[in-house]
């Protein structure tokens, strides 16, 4: 390949004691180190709130290196917290308020963040976790420009990766309800419309200056330019339970910014267009899998027809940098893979019988897992989903 384009992930997780079933903050900080010490290096760190952390991988040029280590990250995740009687899970939401929901680690970082925003603990929304995608984009290439030609595709992110259908103690209108919450907070939508990175740090400049934000990495869009990183940073997905849907979402990811440096360019997109886009957010949110979503000629298909288009167009280039696996299961997550029907039907069965084992159980559909064998993610069934979830064909 000519260009590295390396890319790496973040994975936010949340800790919960085995004994309570709750929220527990008790032992992130043995954990986040004991983690690092079988690893080696700082591949974990804590995070917003007091019983989340943070799985990182290093910059990686190919696939089995990365899925390797989210492998080695998983793995370690679930031994330790085995040792303190702890169950990590992965889940975009706290599917129910619980003693210590609305903690926040304790730092003038998060101090900050949460007095000004107080809309993070107002709702019920605790524990929003996310994935977190970053590709290297070359020096001489605007990333403003990658990004407009992202932007499209930021839908398909959402919809495939809905994991937090169970909101406030009940299911909830939306199959990623973190995207739901995350809606009343601001700048966790797009980014308004930029033609060339000077605009965008302009722009940026003046929020500073204004005390809207405190720092860059406040700016929390869907997609953004790293204030770390010479990279594009994807944020819009809720975490991953599966270790290949996470791998694969960000072979795709990866494989956009790849296509968008290589083009010609994108130009600026309009407030109408990003309007569109925001409902396209919305119905992806809502429907996952499901969803019926624009194309870019803004009539509607069936998500599974916008990504077969898009995995048809990219083909050459994951062929190139050997993303074919990670192009087949997408091709699978979007017709099979509905973790979020899966944890409204463990909801429901708990909440028909209200047993502990019930609720463990439940528990149990969250609870991260290192496994990367397809069998584990597809038991051969198609589901219908709950009569109490709407589908893009009953709106």
């Amino acid at each position: 390949m000519s260009e590295a384009f390396t890319y790496g992930v973040e994975e936010e997780f949340l800790l919960l004691s085995r004994s309570r079933l709750s929220v527990s903050s008790r032992n992130r900080d043995d954990i986040v180190s004991a983690i690092n010490k079988d690893i080696g290096g700082s591949r974990c760190s804590k995070e917003f709130y007091a019983y989340q952390i943070e799985t990182i991988t290093d910059p990686c040029s190919d696939r089995m290196t990365l899925l390797s280590q989210l492998k080695v990250n998983r793995e370690a995740l679930l031994e330790v917290s085995a040792r303190f009687d702890e169950i990590p899970l992965a889940t975009g939401l706290l599917p129910e308020r619980m003693s210590g929901w609305d903690e926040i680690t304790d730092s003038a970082k998060y101090g900050s963040i949460i007095d000004r925003h107080p809309e993070y603990t107002m709702f019920g929304g605790g524990g929003m976790s996310a994935l977190h995608v970053h590709v290297a984009v070359p020096a001489d290439i605007d990333r403003i420009r990658i990004l407009n030609s992202i932007l499209p595709m930021v839908p398909v992110f959402i919809a495939l990766a809905a994991n937090s259908p169970i909101f406030d103690g009940s299911v909830g209108a939306f199959l990623s309800m973190r995207r739901a919450v995350l809606s009343a907070i601001p700048r966790f939508g797009f980014n308004p419309p930029f033609r060339r990175y000077e605009e965008y740090e302009l722009w940026q400049s003046r929020y500073l200056k204004s005390g809207i934000i405190a720092r860059p990495g406040e700016l929390w869009w869907m997609v953004r330019p790293s204030q770390s990183y010479p990279t594009i940073e994807l944020r819009a997905p809720d975490t991953c339970r599966s270790p290949l849907l996470a791998a694969a979402l960000a072979a795709l990811f990866r494989c956009l910014v790849i296509a968008g440096c290589r083009s010609d360019g994108a130009s600026e997109p309009m407030a109408s267009e990003l309007s569109v886009l925001e409902e396209s957010c919305r119905q992806a949110a809502r429907y996952g899998v499901r969803a019926r979503l624009p194309d870019p000629m803004a009539i509607p298909l069936e998500l599974a027809t916008l990504v077969r288009n898009c995995l048809s167009q990219l083909q050459p280039i994951a062929a190139e940098f050997g993303h074919d696996d990670d192009f087949g299961f997408i091709a699978h997550a979007v017709t099979g893979n509905e973790a979020a029907l899966r944890t409204i039907e463990a909801w429901e069965l708990y909440q028909d019988g209200l047993t502990e084992a019930g609720r463990k159980k439940f528990f149990d559909t969250l609870t991260v897992t290192a496994d990367t064998q397809w069998s584990v993610y597809d038991d051969g069934r198609r589901r219908r989903p709950a009569e109490n979830i709407p589908t893009a064909e009953t709106k």
